[in-house]
């Protein structure tokens, strides 16, 4: 059983994490750029502390994006949580390096982004809070089928935004471990 002193770090890391995704999906909303940013507090959870730590982040996350106002982070929740396990099996205690986020992005997106785009189609439409919804209403008035503009939509935008995330979190985990003790 982990020490108090090991619950109290994690628990504030995961506390700093949800802050961070929440910053970064109000960013993101708020600039309307189509992808998400509201990730990168779950994968550095994952990354520093396990799966189990970035799923508790994307979960706590989530909750409060869905009480602040944005209802649609509620129902993307499982999607979110497929990122903090995900994450936390590709990146926790790897060797972790820029080349190999590539693949290791593909690896944590794509489990999510089929979950997401099936909850965004069926319970949405295909219109969510992102902008990302502009590029799939577009692309299903030019005539492609709504659930493929989805999916599409959702796989491109979803690993830009993971890898993103991910490299961010491969540059600033050297300092971070050393500043925590990790």
């Amino acid at each position: 059983m982990a020490n108090q002193k090991t619950v109290t770090r994690n628990t504030c890391i995961v506390g700093l994490c949800v802050a961070i995704n929440l910053a970064g999906s109000k960013l993101a909303y708020y600039a309307h750029i189509p992808i998400y940013l509201d990730s990168i507090g779950t994968i550095l959870g994952s990354a520093l502390l396990g799966p189990f730590w970035g799923i508790l982040a994307s979960t706590v996350a989530g909750l409060v994006s869905g009480i602040l106002g944005d209802m649609y982070a509620i129902y993307f929740l499982p999607g979110a949580m497929f990122t903090g396990l995900f994450a936390g099996l590709s990146l926790h205690n790897k060797k972790n390096t820029i080349p190999n986020s590539v693949w290791k992005s593909a690896i944590i997106s794509v489990p999510c982004s089929i979950v997401i785009a099936i909850i965004n189609y069926y319970m949405f439409g295909g219109v969510s809070s992102s902008s990302s919804s502009i590029i799939v209403q577009v692309l299903s008035h030019i005539g492609m089928p709504l659930s493929w503009s989805v999916m599409i939509v959702q796989l491109i935008t979803d690993y830009l935004d993971k890898l993103l995330a991910v490299v961010l979190v491969v540059l600033s985990m050297p300092k971070i471990r050393r500043s925590i003790h990790i």
